[in-house]
Formats: C-alpha cells, structure tokens, sequence
C-alpha cells in the first residue's frame, strides 16, 4: 500500500490540475443583472476567457450607469451636463459644452424625428410630464388646453453646435422612447469587437439577440397586451433584434379608459392606434425606431410601409384583439417551429 500511494497521489494532482485547465478554458455563461433607465436590464453571454469577462462586467456596467446619469432628468451630478442641467442650469453660457456620448445620442435623436416623419420626438419632454403627472396620480387626464400650454417647444429648439455644444434654452428634452435600444447597440458591438458571439440583451419590451450556445434558436415571448402574465406569442430567433411597443409598459386607467406613456405628438394624446405592434429585424435601434413609428400609425398604413424593407417582420395586436402578420412572418413561424 505504501508503494501505491504516491502514484495515487500523483494521479490525484494531475487529474485537478487537468479539471483546473479545462474550467479556465471551457465555455461559461455570465449574467449581468441591473437597473437603469427605470427598467431592468438582463445580459448574458458566453466566454471561454474569465479574465475578460470580468472586464466585460465592469465596462457594461460603467457604460449603463453613465448613460443613466447623462439621460436622468431629475437630478444634475456633480461635473455632468446631463439631460437635468439643460433645462435647469443657472450658468448664462449662451452654448454649454456636453458629454461626446450625450451630443451623439441627441444628434441621433433629432435625426430619428426626419426619419420618422416626425412621430418619434424627443422635445415633447414638457408634454410627457404633464401625462406622467397624471399618471403617477391616477386620476383624470390634462385637458387639450393644459397640453396646448405645455407643447411651448419643438424639435428646432434643440440647437446642436459643433464641438459638442447645445444651445442654452433650457430646452426638456425626452429620451425616454430611445435611451435603452441606444445603449443596447452600444453593448451589442462591443460584445462583437471583443469577438463574443453568443449573447442576449434583454431590456424592457426589446431583446438583442447573438448566436445561441448549444441551441439553434432562443426563444422570446411576446407579451399579451391585455393582461401581465400571459404571452400570445413565441418567436425563436438568433441574430436578431426584437422590439415592441405598447398598451402595457406604463399605463394607468382612468373612466374605462387605459392611458399609456406612448404619446401621439399630432394629438398629444397616447396612441390609439392598436394594443402593441412587434418588430423583427437585424438592428435594435432600427427595431426600436419602427415599432414606435409603426404605434404611432394606422395598421394598415404601417403594414404598406413594413413590405417596403428588406429583413424585417411585424406583428400587430389590433384594438379588437385580432393578430395580424407581415407577409414574411409566416414563413419564418414555419421554419422555427
């Protein structure tokens, strides 16, 4: 026994060492779980390297607090011009001088009010704190001449300079629609640039979607928008971005009527168009963009626009409950299910 017991032993240590090896080397998931926005935020990802990881975890995290500071509009930080300090500050600079990351999200912003034929609007800040302050208190709703007084600034009174600047006009401005597919992009091609392929990032109503590991598709489900719990849909995706918009997110219910955080800048009113549209296609900001653009217009006007792009799907939820696809959709359900 004496004699077969450092070979034991040897065998033993080689064994670890070769469990130790193939733990450092082989494929991990990793999740990441925070708040930002007012939303959680649900990230996983797969890698082999554990030291990147770490720094994949601290960098995403970084990235959603600083936007979380830039985009806040309810209390400035200490050396941050944030979304708070353009419509609050004292200073009498005629331009202040932003955050590169903020500039660029506001120069986005505006672009996305063309793009959108004018239905995503990032300057109806004072109307959207009208409706959220009837919102919190769950009582009534502003009257056309309250929103009237309220809608005192347009898109043209967000002034961008070069060098980072933005007129001092103490402007409200709303990011609220596009901040979380904005950051979500930012963290899909970072992901991409440090050559991970498989990952999910799931914020509120939108998913950006990889590879799968070891599985062909995800799957996501789709929200009923008449009640919490239940889903009408399961789509399964990979590569894909995932986006939708409706009755549900925030809302309150007022005389049988349900009134929700989306607003219809034509009438200041929330959009009465259907109950929730989804849109499937390759970019979450363009997922995004539509699935507002496509709340905010009629089903059929916005089922004639959807056949005119390349790779990219719909689902309408309508008024009367009734599901209607884009043409491409069912071929997709066929081949995933």
């Amino acid at each position: 026994m004496k004699k077969i017991f450092p070979f034991f032993l040897i065998f033993l240590i080689i064994g670890l060492l070769g469990l130790t090896i193939y733990n450092q080397f082989r494929i991990k998931e990793y999740q990441i779980t925070l708040t930002a926005f007012h939303s959680n935020v649900i990230i996983k990802y797969n890698t082999k390297d554990a030291f990147l990881a770490k720094k994949v975890d601290q960098t995403i995290q970084e990235i959603y607090k600083k936007y979380d500071q830039l985009t806040d509009t309810t209390k400035e930080y200490e050396g941050i011009y944030n979304l708070y300090y353009i419509r609050h500050n004292f200073s009498k600079e005629e331009y202040l001088t932003l955050d590169k990351d903020l500039y660029d999200l506001l120069s986005y912003g505006i672009d996305l009010y063309e793009k959108t034929n004018e239905k995503v609007d990032i300057s109806l800040g004072n109307v959207t704190n009208l409706w959220n302050s009837y919102l919190e208190n769950k009582n009534g709703i502003p009257t056309r001449q309250e929103l009237k007084i309220a809608h005192n600034q347009t898109i043209k009174n967000i002034v961008l300079k070069e060098n980072n600047q933005i007129l001092n006009n103490h402007v409200n401005i709303d990011v609220s629609m596009i901040i979380r597919s904005y950051v979500a992009n930012i963290i899909k091609e970072y992901f991409e640039s440090n050559k991970i392929s498989y990952y999910s990032i799931h914020t509120t109503n939108s998913i950006t979607l990889g590879s799968p590991y070891q599985k062909e598709y995800f799957s996501v489900a789709l929200q009923d928008p008449n009640t919490e719990n239940d889903i009408f849909k399961v789509i399964k995706e990979k590569n894909k971005a995932i986006s939708t918009k409706g009755i549900f997110e925030k809302y309150y219910e007022y005389q049988n009527q349900r009134y929700h955080n989306i607003i219809d800048s034509s009438t200041l009113f929330p959009a009465d168009y259907m109950k929730s549209v989804t849109v499937i296609t390759e970019n979450i900001k363009e997922a995004d963009m539509l699935s507002t653009m496509l709340f905010l217009m009629s089903v059929e006007d916005g089922m004639q626009y959807i056949e005119t792009l390349e790779n990219t799907e719909a689902i309408w939820y309508q008024n009367d409950n009734t599901i209607t696809y884009s043409s491409g959709l069912k071929d997709i359900f066929t081949k995933n299910t």
